[in-house]
């Protein structure tokens, strides 16, 4: 181990197929991933956790998508953490919350693309633009 902190990333997402293929291409890109299927089960485990980044799916068996945003920006612990949401629901229609939104159904270079942004952006509060998607279509 090289002693650097590897990008830590939650995955809240209920589809236990897709939770597989986030946790699979993330692993692959170097991220610590951990996987929630519901809001609550996300809100318990990210403040132990402290993602950098987390992929939250709109639509969850137990609460919204941007209810599980609004509770990580108003707790301290999580406040920080770049959110993209992800839809298969039209993205340019959506107020989510999030730092962006990445259209269903998508490709490893798309989490590419979110990863990169993150680890360039000179400003913790800055949002990314547009679809992630867009760059790859």
């Amino acid at each position: 181990m090289d002693g650097q902190r590897h990008t830590r990333v939650l995955v809240v997402e209920d589809a236990d197929d897709l939770l597989e293929v986030y946790r699979r291409h993330l692993t692959r890109l170097g991220c610590e991933v951990v996987g929630a299927r519901t809001g609550r089960e996300a809100l318990d485990l990210a403040p132990g956790f402290d993602p950098d980044v987390a992929f939250v799916d709109t639509m969850l068996p137990d609460m919204l998508g941007t209810s599980v945003v609004d509770a990580m920006r108003a707790d301290p612990r999580t406040a920080r953490c770049a959110i993209i949401i992800a839809s298969g629901l039209d993205a340019e229609v959506q107020d989510t919350h999030g730092d962006a939104v990445m259209p269903k159904p998508f490709v490893r270079a798309d989490l590419e693309s979110v990863l990169r942004w993150y680890a360039d952006r000179p400003d913790p509060a800055e949002r990314l633009p547009g679809p992630v998607a867009e760059e790859h279509q």
